[in-house]
Formats: structure tokens, sequence, C-alpha cells
């Protein structure tokens, strides 16, 4: 007699449960389970961005290197006044120095300036180079 009175305080519990919305144990560890895959899933595609950010990193430094040496290659190849060869080869080789040393600066105002100093001399090398292949 006792007993079916547990039973029935158990389903009215469980009844009650059920209607505020509370989960049992086995509900309770999917709900953990899942809420585990989708953090293990978040984390993986992080690392997958910040793989593929040092990916395109590797890129650029390569295409200024690469640019860099196309100048040189070009004013070796060519007819270009020493004088006008000098300043582009200077202008040039000061992008990736400006960069360097605003990345030495760290956070702040020097490596903004540092920053705009190499965004400048991008700007003269390609004037430079516009105006050898206009002559």
């Amino acid at each position: 007699m006792w007993c079916d009175a547990l039973s029935d305080v158990n389903r009215g519990l469980l009844e009650q449960r059920r209607l505020l919305g509370e989960r049992g144990p086995l509900e309770r560890r999917e709900r953990l389970e899942e809420r585990e895959r989708l953090e293990e899933r978040e984390r993986l595609e992080e690392r997958e961005r910040l793989e593929e950010r040092e990916r395109l990193k590797g890129r650029e430094r390569l295409k200024g290197r690469q640019g860099l040496a196309a100048v040189g290659r070009l004013l070796r190849s060519s007819a270009v006044p020493a004088t006008d060869a000098e300043q582009l080869l200077r202008s040039a080789k000061s992008i990736g120095d400006n960069i360097a040393e605003g990345h030495g600066y760290g956070v702040g105002k020097n490596r903004i300036r540092a920053y705009r100093l190499a965004r400048g001399s991008a700007q003269e090398s390609l004037n430079q180079l516009r105006g050898l292949l206009d002559d």
C-alpha cells in the first residue's frame, strides 16, 4: 500500500517536472553532451580560422618580398636612369622597413605612424613605377 502511494508521488513529481520543463538525469546528460560537442566544434572552427589567418600572413609577406625582387629585376633589365632607379629601390625597401619598425613598437600611436609611413612609401613606389612605364 505504501509502495503504491510512493509510486503515485513519483509519478506526480515526474509530471510536475515535465510540465515545468525540468529534465531527468538522462536528458541532462544528453544536453551536456550536446553542449560539449558544440563547444568542441567551435574550438575547431576557431583553430581553422587562426591557421587560415597565419597562411594569409605568410602569403602577404611573400608577395611583399616578391614585389621588391620584381622591382629590382625591372631596374636591372631596363634602361632606367640611375637616379630614378635608386629612388625607386629606396622607396620600395622602406615599405618593409617601416612595417617592421611599426610592428616593433607594439600597440599605440607610433605603430600607426610607422604603418602610415609604409603606406606613403608604397604610394611613392607606385607613382614612380607608373612614371617609368609611361616613359
